[in-house]
């Protein structure tokens, strides 16, 4: 688990939807958020669209079809190092922070 101290503030719920994406088989569609008209799911649970936002906003999932009727979300590799307690963003120069911020 992540040192609670370092990188982006998460609320819990967007802790355990990353890491049911995490622990979800990359080959089905219960690794992905799909989003439509407003509602979000992960596998048979619904997501609110804000922990949706939170996660788009730290940078910790990625979308797939943006704009297009169906979006997708899934975990990038932010989102893993996240989760394994390691800094999650990689600058420039190729060395790993803990705030995006950082990065720039």
């Amino acid at each position: 688990m992540a040192n609670l101290a370092n990188g982006p503030a998460l609320s819990r719920r967007a802790r355990q939807v990353l890491q049911q994406m995490a622990d979800a088989d990359p080959a089905e569609d219960d690794a992905e958020i799909v989003c439509e008209r407003g509602q979000c799911w992960l596998s048979d649970d619904r997501i609110a669209p804000r922990t949706v936002r939170q996660l788009l906003l730290a940078v910790l999932i990625g979308c797939d079809g943006f704009g297009s009727r169906l979006e997708r979300y899934h975990i990038n590799e932010a989102g893993r190092r996240f989760l394994q307690g390691l800094p999650p963003y990689c600058d420039r120069d190729g060395q790993y922070r803990w705030l995006l911020a950082d990065c720039l």
